[in-house]
């Protein structure tokens, strides 16, 4: 074989993956375009979802639609190995500068296309804000309504915090801050014991000094439409530092997988209460921005 016929038959083997995910993107996109949205959302009328989403964003919106991993690649060699979700993404930019993301779940990387469509997620951002749509039927009053800004988070300073000040870290061309806030100490009491038992406690301190940030990957889909927002994540930190939970709690959806992935790898120092090292518990915010 000469190295000429090498080259040819990569070229081919990619060609040909390449009119497979083509022919999988089609099949997709027309599946979810041909649904019903009243399968989607019950409070929706008996109409195909691609005439009902071309209604709602006006024939002067433009309007894209792809096959993606609906946000939920990291970009690390673990991604080989997971099952990741396929959606149908919808985009479309409206007139009134308003921006809606639909992502319509069809199946995944591993089972392939198939599952019964349903809606994975839906935003409108408008003007740096991110509004999400819990059922496809708050759409339309998001893309015309008028939307008030959301409330800046107030930041309380924390006079006895040794903490150093929040680190900026970059990914590509996109900065992401990253703040760690603990919580209140609290104590949580077990189950009344009987009189001859000692009563145990079980502490939950707040969060350690930091040893190890992750900073998480920006997301493939946020990347394509150039959004930005704010994602706070719950964790729970067990007595060596380790992060034994990691669950988001508020931002937008677009972030949340990336931001829960990224804060699940931090290592804090243990938190001490009577001496001994401690559970602990606090939120990591993160903040997406694409410049």
């Amino acid at each position: 074989m000469t190295a000429l016929d090498f080259v040819f038959g990569i070229s081919f083997l990619f060609a040909a993956q390449d009119k497979t995910y083509i022919a999988l993107e089609k099949r997709a996109v027309a599946t979810v375009q041909q649904v019903m949205v009243s399968q989607l959302d019950s409070q929706l009328p008996e109409r195909s979802f691609s005439l009902w989403f071309n209604q709602v964003v006006g024939s002067q919106a433009g309007v894209n639609w792809q096959l993606n991993d609906c946000g939920e690649q990291t970009g690390n060699a673990s991604d080989r190995e997971r099952d990741l979700p396929y959606c149908v993404e919808v985009v479309a930019i409206t007139p009134n500068e308003r921006k809606a993301f639909v992502n319509i779940l069809v199946g995944s990387t591993k089972r392939g296309i198939g599952e019964k469509p349903k809606l994975y997620f839906a935003v409108v951002e408008y003007k740096g804000e991110f509004y999400t749509a819990k059922r496809l039927s708050e759409l339309p009053d998001l893309l015309t309504k008028p939307l008030k800004p959301k409330p800046k988070p107030v930041v309380l300073p924390n006079v006895k915090s040794k903490k150093s000040p929040p680190v900026f870290s970059h990914v590509g061309s996109a900065p992401i801050k990253i703040v760690a806030a603990p919580l209140p100490v609290t104590e949580v009491p077990t189950p009344p014991a009987p009189a001859h038992n000692r009563v145990t406690k079980t502490y939950f301190a707040a969060l350690g000094e930091v040893i190890t940030k992750v900073t998480p990957e920006y997301p493939i889909t946020a990347r394509q439409i150039t959004v930005a927002g704010e994602v706070k994540v719950r964790v729970v930190v067990s007595e060596q530092g380790l992060v034994l939970e990691s669950k988001a709690i508020s931002g937008p959806a677009l972030f949340r997988r990336s931001a829960e992935i990224a804060a699940s790898k931090w290592i804090f120092k243990p938190a001490i209460a009577n001496g001994k090292p401690v559970k602990a518990e606090g939120t990591v915010s993160f903040i997406f921005k694409r410049e």
